[in-house]
């Protein structure tokens, strides 16, 4: 059992870093090569990771790290100065990421909850991956 899920985190892992590197090669989002590499060896693609509860488990704590990691690195007060613009202009590329992506879908001939499934994922993916400008933030 332990060695089974030390495997799956090694494929995991291993497809992440190919498929990432790839789609960084090829100029496209990294974070996509991600999803497409979880659909490849998951459950639905090659079926090399049929069991997912571990790595979601995983997944979770990974999540949780990194904005502890973030939110160590933030000062409060600089924050609140660029807090607002940061909340508009946030808020503004998801839901235009989304609306984009549930017309795509929908003009594609897909039913609306699969629509409303791949406009969240890649809305919350956009705002996610957006860079912030290095100049605007000083690290003193």
């Amino acid at each position: 059992m332990q060695t089974t899920f030390l495997l799956e985190v090694g494929i995991a892992v291993a497809a992440a870093l190919l498929v990432s590197l790839l789609f960084y090669r090829l100029g496209l989002p990294m974070i996509v090569g991600q999803l497409v590499a979880g659909m490849l060896v998951g459950p639905f693609g090659l079926g090399l990771i049929r069991d997912t509860t571990a790595i979601d488990f995983l997944a979770t704590l990974g999540i949780i790290l990194l904005l502890f990691v973030v939110g160590l690195e933030l000062d409060p007060r600089k924050f609140g100065k660029v807090g607002s613009r940061v909340l508009i202009l946030s808020t503004v590329e998801f839901l235009t990421a989304f609306a984009v992506s549930i017309l795509s879908a929908l003009f594609a001939g897909w039913d609306l909850g699969t629509a409303l499934f791949l406009g969240s994922v890649l809305g919350l993916s956009s705002t996610a991956s957006c860079e912030i400008d290095p100049r605007s933030v000083s690290r003193t």
